[in-house]
């Protein structure tokens, strides 16, 4: 799978339902983010309303998805949680990150990789 480094982000592809989707590696996002027309191609059902604070200091409340599954490198997560936010790039975060754990990330100048108990 591909990562991409660009000023100090990483991106990397994850599989959601045998579709390639790229996600910047965010370990300060609360939330797992997929944008509209990804979440359009999964016809999920929102499990709830929650209340989040943007990078930005922006408040507001927005529907919350539970993706069954999502495949990143050797590692299998199910039940990740996350939300829909407009015009927005999809980003993993905590809520991916955690179901990970104990997660193993090792960086090199232009690649991430990650070792974790749930595998593939």
């Amino acid at each position: 799978m591909e990562n991409k480094q660009e000023v100090g982000t990483y991106y990397v592809d994850a599989m959601i339902q045998g579709r390639k989707v790229s996600m910047l590696v965010d370990t300060g996002a609360a939330y797992s983010v997929l944008n509209r027309d990804v979440v359009n191609h999964l016809h999920l059902t929102p499990k709830e309303q929650v209340g989040i604070m943007t990078a930005h200091g922006h408040r507001s409340k927005v529907n919350l998805f539970v993706l069954p599954e999502l495949v990143l490198q050797n590692c299998k997560i199910n039940d990740v949680e996350f939300v829909v936010l407009p015009n927005q790039i999809n980003i993993l975060g905590l809520t991916a990150l955690r179901k990970m754990s104990p997660l193993i990330i090792k960086l090199d100048e232009s690649d991430m990789v990650f070792d974790c108990p749930t595998k593939e």
